[in-house]
């Protein structure tokens, strides 16, 4: 009898302290969780001059800088305009970083997260001469359900890791030409008049708009050929941007577009390697050059005469 009573005592002893363990540990993870600051950094995107990007992928610092109302990608002392859907993009991210939960407050846990030195992606961020942001951002996270998505980050100096609401990781992780501008032509169809085509021989034509239809010399093409490469070319980018080093060699087609409310734009094609068989220009972004051989570019542009015309059967 006294052995069972001692032992009923026991087990009533055992789950008392089982569930002191438990509760301790869950108001001390809930204390962690409600004292942490979930406004890891205070920044005034309005405010802010430059942004600099270190990646895995690169082995360069990446520098965005403001000059009044544009961004610039600096690369060796240049200048280069930026694709505003990118600088959009980080300017929210940055303006919305929120921390919703404390995921670890030891260093040995940065691996996990991908937040070492070496692993994670660095962002600084400066208003004026004052550094508003350090952060290293760690690996992205997705809930399906309910669905949610949340990037790992550290400001750098400190211990504690964080996750935070958003897709940091694929938004500043990028190549420097990924935060370019990608644009060749950006005018409203309906504006264009005329497309200068100047081949070599004797190829060149020009089409042009009179009244409500379109003519080639004397002769009138197809509308819907017309129209689908007009619509095309009106609203053209390519996001294949040669790096700087590489060079293209005589220039063999240009093209001239011109209208109402615009300035005239030239597209110009280069020879160059088999690797890109042209390097294309565009007057309205003279930092960049594009691969003639990356979604048929150079096709979406330098089209022939008989490509406006339905073939004879």
């Amino acid at each position: 009898m006294f052995r069972k009573i001692n032992f009923k005592w026991l087990l009533i002893s055992f789950g008392i302290l089982l569930l002191l363990v438990v509760l301790t540990h869950y108001i001390k993870n809930k204390g962690n969780e409600r004292n942490f600051n979930s406004n890891l950094v205070t920044i005034d995107t309005a405010k802010i001059s430059n942004i600099y990007i270190k990646t895995k992928i690169s082995k360069d610092e990446v520098k965005i800088t403001r000059n009044g109302t544009k961004w610039f990608v600096v690369s060796n002392g240049k200048n280069m305009r930026t694709d505003k859907q990118a600088i959009d993009a980080m300017l929210g991210e940055l303006a919305n970083i929120k921390a919703e939960r404390l995921a670890a407050s030891d260093k040995s846990e940065w691996g996990t997260f991908e937040v070492t030195d070496s692993a994670g992606i660095k962002v600084r961020v400066e208003e004026g001469g004052n550094i508003t942001a350090n952060l290293i951002i760690g690996k992205f996270s997705y809930q399906q359900n309910p669905q949610k998505f949340s990037t790992y980050v550290r400001i750098n100096g400190e211990d504690e890791v964080y996750s935070v609401p958003g897709f940091l990781s694929m938004t500043f992780g990028k190549r420097i030409n990924d935060f370019r501008d990608k644009t060749l032509v950006n005018v409203i169809p309906e504006n264009i008049t005329q497309i200068s085509f100047s081949y070599p021989s004797d190829s060149s034509f020009t089409l042009k708009r009179n009244l409500n239809h379109w003519l080639i010399g004397n002769q009138i093409p197809d509308s819907a050929k017309t129209a689908n490469f007009i619509q095309k070319l009106s609203r053209l980018s390519s996001y294949d941007i040669l790096n700087n080093d590489v060079l293209g060699g005589k220039e063999l087609f240009s093209v001239r577009i011109e209208g109402n409310n615009f300035s005239p734009i030239d597209l110009k094609a280069f020879e160059s390697d088999s690797t890109i068989k042209y390097l294309i220009t565009s007057s309205i972004n003279p930092d960049a050059s594009f691969s003639g051989l990356q979604g048929d570019l150079f096709k979406q542009i330098f089209a022939s005469k008989k490509a406006f015309f339905v073939k004879k059967k």
